[in-house]
């Protein structure tokens, strides 16, 4: 809401009935602006200053959020890709030493092979 028109005054009661949330919260959060020196409170209503740095702050936080909350898949279960390569390739040169031919190989791998990777 205060990033669409980033240099219009505006006041509490009309943010918290366009966002939904109470007074109490949207003031909290303009105080939260305030301190970090974004928001500025005039005589009428408050002001975006610095939206840029807003969304920058903004991004910054999905950002982290994003990667302190990410979990990566790799066939149902979880595990990293560079893990999932290296169990691929270990398997891979177990079946062509077993074997003394790689075109002798059988790739079938077996619960076991993964289990300890």
């Amino acid at each position: 809401m205060l990033i669409v028109n980033p240099y219009q005054p505006f006041r509490l009661e009309p943010l918290a009935a366009e966002t939904k949330l109470s007074i109490g919260q949207v003031s909290q959060v303009i105080r939260r602006l305030q301190d970090d020196d974004l928001v500025e409170r005039k005589s009428d209503g408050c002001l975006l200053t610095k939206p840029r740095r807003l969304l920058r702050l903004f991004a910054q936080e999905l950002m982290s959020d994003y990667t302190r909350n990410r979990t990566v898949f790799s066939g149902f279960r979880r595990r990293s890709p560079s893990r999932s390569r290296n169990s691929f390739v270990t398997f891979v040169k177990e079946k062509i030493s077993a074997t003394h031919s790689p075109s002798e190989a059988v790739l079938r791998p077996t619960s076991a092979t993964f289990a300890n990777s």
